[in-house]
């Protein structure tokens, strides 16, 4: 598929947030774009009009007025976003211009701007707190038809292929005990694994052993494992399946095969399980709000 280059006025709304009617206002009163149009008189806009409007709308969270902005050099504009002081606006910027990435299916725009960030950031700073609001944010925009579908594949195959980037790159763990093993697995029909698939590298990053099966994995198929590692920590994240009226179910279900009469543990998180504390009867069940606090707890191997 070919990169898109042409949009909208309505597609630099959705991914500036920048309303329509106050975009023709600037550029009638301050000339910041000049679009092309058609016959019909519709605004079509260029790559470099896309970018320059994520960087306005950086400018304004940041106090600019538009009667500055409009004085200023594409270069200087740009300066101005690289020099930001703001950790927090600085993040949400780089949302924004992955999100450009997303649009328009441009893996080269997606590399060069996990390079800037990797220059800045930890790879925990970068997944926590860029990658999943961007993930959230095209959750909502698939949801209200500004993209589609094939945006979110196309993003969350970028995402995952640097997550496996960074596995790579980790040291052979060399003191953990053979017996002993975290496993990380998603239900069946349930398929949103990254948030998973990077808790699979942190594990790996600490020394732990941990084996990745990824999505839609049946609970007979996890008894397998059992006959392999004598104490187990499952860890598992339901997004849609089980449902929330399942969830009861599911989670006796996964005691009685699982965890009785041994040591093994299955950790939960995903707003599925959100608030789902009254279920539990089992206390090597534990639920999590979110996935950072199951990182802060130590697994018990």
């Amino acid at each position: 598929m070919s990169n898109k280059t042409s949009f909208t006025i309505k597609d630099l709304e959705n991914l500036s947030g920048i309303k329509a009617h106050t975009i023709r206002i600037w550029e009638k009163r301050h000339k910041i774009f000049n679009p092309e149009r058609t016959t019909t008189n519709i605004r079509h806009y260029d790559l470099t009009d896309l970018k320059k409007i994520l960087n306005i709308s950086l400018l304004h969270k940041l106090d600019y007025k538009i009667s500055f902005i409009n004085n200023l050099t594409d270069e200087q504009i740009n300066n101005i976003v690289s020099d930001s002081a703001s950790e927090i606006v600085q993040k949400q910027h780089k949302v924004d211009e992955l999100m450009l990435a997303a649009i328009t299916f441009n893996s080269d725009v997606f590399d060069d701007t996990f390079r800037e960030m990797a220059e800045i950031y930890s790879f925990r700073e970068i997944f926590l707190e860029v990658f999943l609001k961007l993930l959230e944010y095209i959750g909502i925009s698939w949801q209200s038809s500004k993209i589609t579908p094939s945006h979110e594949h196309f993003i969350s195959n970028c995402i995952r292929q640097k997550v496996f980037s960074e596995i790579e790159k980790l040291p052979t763990a060399a003191n953990t005990k053979s017996d002993e093993v975290l496993v990380l697995f998603l239900p069946e029909n349930e398929i949103h694994e990254l948030s998973l698939l990077y808790l699979h590298y942190e594990y790996l990053s600490r020394g732990y052993r941990s084996v990745f099966l990824g999505q839609s994995t049946p609970l007979e198929s996890l008894l397998s494992l059992q006959s392999v590692y004598s104490k187990i920590t499952f860890i598992t994240k339901i997004t849609i399946q089980p449902t929330a009226e399942k969830l009861e179910g599911y989670l006796t279900e996964f005691e009685e095969l699982l965890l009785k009469e041994n040591k093994n543990q299955l950790w939960v998180t995903g707003p599925v399980v959100t608030g789902k504390e009254e279920l539990l009867s089992n206390e090597n069940v534990i639920l999590f709000n979110e996935i950072e606090k199951m990182l802060n707890k130590k697994p018990a191997l």
